[in-house]
């Protein structure tokens, strides 16, 4: 019995439905495109399989008044430049801790 579109998009349902992330979901989708396109020899899968995109997060911006309150708890004048040159050119905590 060969396999059908539907066969393959219940089954992309299914892996949405358990659980699985994106990473596991866009390989699985290529490892179904090979199997088709290659094994099989149906072309005609392709355009019923899709990648998906993870959407980006936006990073966590802070408000005016928690970057006066950061600079204000700054123990010293030389931190204060520090943390808020750090702050200017964008840098992200994990670079500044290290």
């Amino acid at each position: 019995m060969p396999f059908s579109f539907e066969d393959v998009h219940r089954y992309q349902l299914h892996l949405t439905m358990s659980g699985a992330g994106v990473p596991t979901v866009n390989q699985t989708v290529s490892m179904l495109r090979f199997f088709f396109q290659i094994t099989l020899k149906r072309h005609d899968i392709l355009q019923h399989t899709h990648f998906i995109h993870e959407p980006r997060k936006l990073p966590v911006v802070l408000s005016p008044e928690e970057v006066a309150r950061l600079l204000d708890a700054a123990p010293g004048p030389k931190y204060k430049a520090a943390l808020s040159v750090a702050y200017g050119l964008g840098l992200c905590a994990s670079l500044l801790c290290s």
